[in-house]
């Protein structure tokens, strides 16, 4: 049930994921030849540190896997109607495409993109893995048999596709690579991993600590809502506007170019941004937004609804620079204000709903769950409403709940543990099961029934986490810790770039979507996700429920 109950991927998928950031990575040969140049394709080393090398293996891997992670998130943030517009064509050399994502230095073209991306990837796995050999990491039994069960599933896909594994690898994952090679990156990638770990659990994230960085500046954590609506001489002026004939000798009178009739629509939005400045409260000002939309600019009647319904803005941060943050972060509930723009004939008005506060609701949570499908029990709730009353008049106990679970609950991903999911804000839910579990009041023990387009569900809070406030604060302690880390890498150990060795094929296009296994390039945000060119620091999380299509 991907978009109810959509978690993230367990750990195995999630250094299947980012393995291939580390294909073809390996420890230096003792004894590699001096003339780089005539040596194999795999034995060229393109960059090193003192204690280990990649080869052009790992810089194609890096390319191939650069460009699938981008063309494949584009393709599905835009659509395919708008990867033309952007340039990038999985069937043409991407040296032929000029690079049209913002201006880079030493970007022109889409090959060199990926090729800079893949750089970035190997000069950092190289960084990780000398820090993590010098602070002794050792992978144990687990990591190997996550790295057993991901080479296994690549041998499965080949297997599946029809091609032999040495083909699979080679189209899939880059030139050169083979699963020896693979094998030894997938290593690497764990080390790395842990040696990131390693150096974001050692940060202080004690409630002690998180409300120090808050004293130290209050309103970078503190946020109120509001809500504001636009007056627009050009909205009152293009209604005017007279309807075309079609007779070619009677041209329309252009409004937007008289003075007179400018300076009569400024003196209208002034008078309706005073209106709606005095009405009493969110509903009236709503309802003012919405008549007039529809009554003066003949908005349609839907449209209008979602106008004043997008006019809410919550959770707004501080903003220095600007006059009406100012004046929010100083205001109380219910003020409103005026901002006037003569010049570009316009006027807002403000309304202030909340005032600057830290946000207190929870970002993350455990939940549990049971789970009445509509394949199973299509009686528009009577049972789960009846399971639901004999539960709490018994006294609505946990135990009791976790035996439910196991009688009716049909989330095959949830029912053989009590019906038990974590989850952030950020999560995929649908909007019944997100507003239930994050609503602003929940408390640990609290408990409900809710019905979404899956079905009925008992839900019950096992624990509320962290406040909003604390987790931008822990993430930032982290995400800072990180980068001050890999700073201090780069400055400990030399990396050296062979640039003129560097050799890595262009692409016509991505492998076949059935045909590839579940890999993609490290995440490119610091932790709590990911370093920005490196391994990323995959926390355990449970697999994907299943609880429903």
């Amino acid at each position: 049930m991907k978009k109810t109950i959509l978690r993230s991927l367990a750990l195995a998928t999630a250094i299947l994921m980012l393995c291939a950031a580390l294909a073809g990575c390996g420890k230096k040969d003792e004894g590699k030849k001096d003339d780089k140049k005539s040596a194999p394709q795999d034995a060229v080393v393109v960059m090193e540190t003192e204690n280990y090398s990649v080869s052009n293996p790992v810089m194609s891997f890096f390319f191939r896997e650069a460009f699938m992670n981008t063309y494949q998130s584009y393709l599905s943030y835009f659509g395919s109607e708008m990867m033309a517009y952007l340039g990038l064509d999985a069937s043409a050399p991407l040296k032929d495409q000029p690079f049209t994502m913002g201006t880079e230095e030493g970007v022109e073209t889409w090959y060199d993109y990926f090729l800079k991306m893949a750089q970035e990837q190997a000069e950092t796995c190289l960084l990780y893995r000398e820090a993590a050999e010098e602070a002794g990491i050792a992978l144990d039994d687990d990591d190997r048999e996550t790295i057993d069960g991901i080479v296994e599933n690549i041998k499965s896909s080949a297997g599946e596709a029809g091609v032999s594994i040495e083909e699979y690898y080679e189209n899939l994952l880059g030139k050169g690579v083979t699963e020896d090679v693979l094998r030894e990156c997938l290593e690497l990638e764990t080390y790395a991993s842990k040696y990131v770990a390693s150096v974001v659990d050692a940060v202080d994230v004690s409630e002690t600590a998180l409300n120090a960085v808050y004293e130290a500046n209050p309103l970078n954590y503190e946020t109120v809502s509001y809500m504001s609506y636009t007056f627009r001489v050009a909205n009152l002026l293009k209604k005017d506007e007279p309807e075309e004939t079609g007779e070619e000798d009677a041209p329309a009178e252009d409004n937007a170019e008289d003075p007179a009739a400018r300076e009569e629509a400024l003196t209208k939005i002034k008078a309706s941004a005073d209106e709606l400045a005095a009405v009493d409260g969110e509903e009236a000002f709503h309802d003012y937004i919405y008549n007039y939309e529809v009554e003066v600019l003949g908005t349609d009647e839907s449209q209008a609804e979602s106008v004043a319904t997008y006019a809410l803005t919550e959770g707004a941060g501080y903003t220095e620079d600007l006059e009406a943050s100012k004046w929010a972060f100083s205001a109380k509930a219910g003020e409103t204000r005026i901002e006037a723009d003569d010049e570009a004939g316009t006027v807002t008005v403000y309304l202030l709903v909340k005032e600057h506060a830290r946000d207190e609701s929870p970002q993350t949570g455990s939940v549990r769950h049971i789970l009445f499908g509509k394949d199973k029990f299509d009686d528009d709730g009577a049972t789960a409403k009846e399971v639901y009353d004999k539960w709490v008049e018994d006294g609505a106990k946990l135990e009791d709940f976790l035996s439910l679970v196991t009688e009716y609950s049909t989330d095959q991903g949830s029912n053989t543990n009590g019906g038990l999911y974590e989850f952030s804000k950020d999560d995929s839910l649908v909007e019944e099961f997100k507003s239930w579990m994050f609503d602003e009041n929940r408390k640990e023990g609290d408990h409900g029934l809710i019905e979404t387009t899956y079905g009925w569900h008992i839900m019950y809070m096992e624990s509320v986490g962290t406040p909003a406030w604390m987790t931008v604060i822990e993430n930032e302690l982290k995400s800072k810790a990180y980068e001050d880390n890999l700073n201090e890498l780069k400055e400990k150990y030399q990396v050296t770039v062979h640039e003129d060795l560097i050799d890595v094929p262009d692409i016509a296009e991505p492998a076949p979507a059935e045909t590839a296994p579940e890999t993609a390039a490290a995440p490119e945000t610091a932790p709590e996700t990911a370093p920005e060119t490196g391994p990323a620091t995959a926390p355990e999380t449970a697999a994907a429920p299943e609880t429903g299509n």
